[in-house]
């Protein structure tokens, strides 16, 4: 049977109600009455580095594992928002997928090796031992397989553009401040690889993250 469907729907409402909440986190973050600060981003201002695992549910009711990792690169002029780098990479399951023109259906899976830029908005004084955070981003989808079969393959080896937003929550653990648990749930838009996905990983906090409050 084919195995084409319309990107998710879920996708591209969970972008939409991550946005109303960022909109509202960045209100929230310019009325606030923060001590002045400067901006602090580039290596003097590393914030973070981590690593998670997570899972993802592909367009065309595909399923995927992912790894990835994210350095924060530090904030502007509150400390609430911050620039994070996002480089994660997906493997589908193994699916089948029908080509009418060969009267076959092929069986493998593709990757997704991708790399975003992201603006994350801290509801809260991101020294706070429990931080609930948004974020959006974009960047490039570089998807590889090798079904053998030309037009599953055009679709699968390219590279896309792709959206990006998530929400969650950062933990610190223990009272060193150094380590810190993240849970997150997020939505991807990108052509023919748009995906609904949760992921949990673990931080190292630096500079002005590490300070438990």
């Amino acid at each position: 049977m084919p195995t084409s469907c319309p990107p998710l729907p879920t996708a591209r409402r969970i972008l939409g109600l991550i946005a109303g909440v960022a909109w509202t986190a960045l209100s929230s973050i310019v009325q606030a009455q923060e001590p002045p600060s400067r901006s602090s981003l580039g290596i003097r201002g590393i914030g973070a580095l981590g690593v998670y695992a997570g899972y993802a549910h592909v367009e065309r009711g595909l399923d995927a594992g992912e790894l990835s990792g994210t350095l924060d690169l530090g904030h502007f002029s509150s400390r609430r928002v911050r620039l994070r780098a996002d480089v994660s990479f997906l493997r589908t399951g193994r699916f089948r997928a029908y080509v009418a023109a060969d009267d076959t259906t092929y069986r493998n899976v593709f990757y997704d090796l991708s790399g975003m830029l992201n603006l994350a908005f801290a509801l809260r004084d991101p020294t706070h031992r429990v931080v609930p955070f948004v974020s959006f981003g974009t960047g490039i989808h570089v998807l590889t397989s090798s079904f053998g079969s030309i037009p599953i393959d055009l679709r699968y080896n390219t590279n896309v553009f792709g959206l990006q937003a998530a929400s969650g929550v950062r933990i610190r653990a223990g009272h060193t401040g150094k380590r810190a648990v993240v849970i997150e749930g997020g939505a991807t838009l990108a052509k023919e690889v748009s995906r609904a996905s949760v992921r949990l990983g673990t931080e190292w906090l630096f500079g002005d993250l590490r300070r438990p409050r």
